[in-house]
């Protein structure tokens, strides 16, 4: 883009118009662009964190619901917070790393997987949340919803690890299922009875067939 060539000429004249040679230009010029990089980021991060997560949070108290606040006691969008900073990573990126083609990559995917990270911990906090409120409810009383909802994190972990590695090392979900299939049989192996446990467990609360003093044979 023309406006990133005009300001990297300018940032250059600049850094050597201050007595610093030709050769050594380029690489103040990054240091500079990074500095400048992350103090953005920092900015963004309070600006999201101290004016509108907290304004969120305000919004979820007046509210005539009750369940809303649980997200204000449990502080759970906190993490939305460093989205903003990856964000500003990823827009900037191609800028401060314009001459430095083989950073680039390496830079882009780190801030991506960075964003997965962050974005399941705040489904982690969501659903922590929706635990609770369901435990509350009448009609949820007697499920087991801390082995359904154990049993959804685990799924979303490994979700965000095939996610992480796909983005990490350049390759398609599908190329990482693949092998992660193989790894699959081998834990179904190891875990059987645990799992068997699990999903027996679950049976037998979503479908009411044990009670307390029943006799069973």
């Amino acid at each position: 883009m023309d406006w990133i060539n005009f300001l990297e000429e300018k940032t250059e004249t600049m850094i050597i118009n201050l007595g610093i040679s030709a050769d050594w230009a380029i690489y103040f010029r990054l240091l500079s662009f990074i500095i400048v990089l992350t103090i953005l980021s920092v900015v963004a991060y309070y600006i999201t964190k101290k004016i509108i997560i907290r304004f969120l949070y305000k919004v979820f108290k007046k509210t005539s619901f009750a369940w809303d606040d649980l997200f204000v006691d449990t502080r759970a969008f906190d993490n939305l917070a460093h989205i903003a900073p990856a964000v500003i990573v990823l827009i900037m990126a191609p800028v401060v790393f314009a001459d430095f083609e083989k950073l680039l990559p390496f830079v882009t995917r780190l801030s991506e997987a960075y964003l997965i990270i962050v974005s399941m911990t705040v489904l982690f906090a969501i659903l922590k949340v929706g635990e609770y409120v369901m435990s509350r409810h009448q009609a949820f009383k007697d499920k087991p919803l801390s082995s359904v909802f154990q049993l959804i994190r685990i799924l979303l972990y490994i979700v965000a690890i095939i996610l992480v590695l796909a983005v990490l090392l350049n390759k398609t979900p599908v190329y990482l299922l693949s092998a992660f299939g193989a790894m699959t049989a081998v834990l179904m192996l190891v875990f059987k009875d645990t799992i068997l446990g699990l999903v027996a467990s679950i049976q037998m609360s979503s479908n009411d067939m044990v009670r307390v003093g029943d006799w069973v044979e």
